[in-house]
C-alpha cells in the first residue's frame, strides 16, 4: 500500500529578495556564497538546501531566489549572519501557495 502525506503550506514556493554588496554577475559565485552561509549557520546538512535564482538586477544589486516555504526562514537567518565576501540584506518575501492540491493527499509510492 503506498504511503500518503497531507499537503500543507510548507510545500509552497517562497521568493526571497536580497540586496547584495558587492554584487557578482556570476551565479556560481553567488550560489557558493549562499551555500557557505547556510553551512556556516546550520551545518553541512543545510548547505545543499535547494534554491533557484529567479532574478538578478546588477544595477541595484538585487538578487531574488526561490525556495520551499519551509526553508525560507533558514535562508533569511543564514544570509543575515553570513560573514563572507558578500553581504546580503533582506528586502522582501513573497509566498505562493502550492496550487497543485490544497488539502489533498500526495501519493508517495516506492
Amino acid at each position: 500500500m503506498p504511503r500518503t502525506r497531507s499537503k500543507s503550506k510548507k510545500f509552497g514556493n517562497t521568493e526571497l529578495c536580497f540586496h547584495v554588496d558587492p554584487f557578482s554577475e556570476d551565479e556560481l559565485v553567488l550560489r557558493q556564497s549562499i551555500q557557505n552561509a547556510m553551512e556556516q549557520t546550520f551545518g553541512l546538512t543545510h548547505a545543499f538546501t535547494y534554491f533557484k535564482f529567479v532574478d538578478k538586477n546588477p544595477q541595484i544589486s538585487e538578487l531574488k531566489i526561490a525556495t520551499a516555504t519551509m526553508y525560507a526562514s533558514h535562508f533569511k537567518a543564514a544570509l543575515a549572519a553570513y560573514s563572507g565576501n558578500n553581504r546580503f540584506s533582506f528586502l522582501r518575501e513573497t509566498t505562493k501557495p502550492d496550487s497543485s492540491s490544497e488539502g489533498e493527499e500526495e501519493d508517495m509510492a516506492f
